[in-house]
């Protein structure tokens, strides 16, 4: 009977061990998640200041432009989803391109429209001509 008791015991104090663990390995892994996320939080910190200080950044915007002009200098085709070349995909970089993009009103001046099935919706139309404002349009009709 000694014999089985004891192992009885044993049994009992190593299932709780078993749920301490558990518990533990639980409590560990939670305290993993939270530090991750705090890791992946500094991580788009620090990108975020390393591109303050990339190369691109000292370019003067009137630079920029310039070299925005040479990019779209060619008229942008308008598809069904609202992408294409030129000023949709320059303006998408970051919110200091999109500024000087759409400071531009050149760079909304050149348009080709598809006509058919794949035509850009109006409004992405539209917004070229606000943003073209005052310059003349170059329009290809496709």
């Amino acid at each position: 009977m000694y014999y089985s008791t004891e192992v009885e015991q044993v049994l009992r104090d190593g299932e709780k061990d078993m749920g301490d663990y558990a518990a533990e390995i639980a409590n560990l892994q939670s305290r993993i998640l939270s530090i991750q996320g705090k890791k992946d939080r500094l991580e788009a910190h620090l990108r975020a200041y390393a591109s303050l200080v990339a190369p691109i950044r000292r370019v003067p915007d009137e630079i920029l432009g310039e070299i925005f002009e040479y990019y779209c200098s060619s008229p942008c085709a308008l598809y069904l989803n609202g992408t294409g070349n030129g000023p949709l995909i320059v303006s998408a970089v970051c919110s200091h391109w999109r500024s000087i993009v759409h400071s531009t009103p050149s760079l909304w001046s050149r348009i080709s429209l598809r006509l058919g099935p794949e035509s850009a919706p109006r409004s992405i139309l539209q917004l070229f001509l606000d943003r073209s404002k005052e310059v003349p349009l170059e329009l290809v009709v496709d």
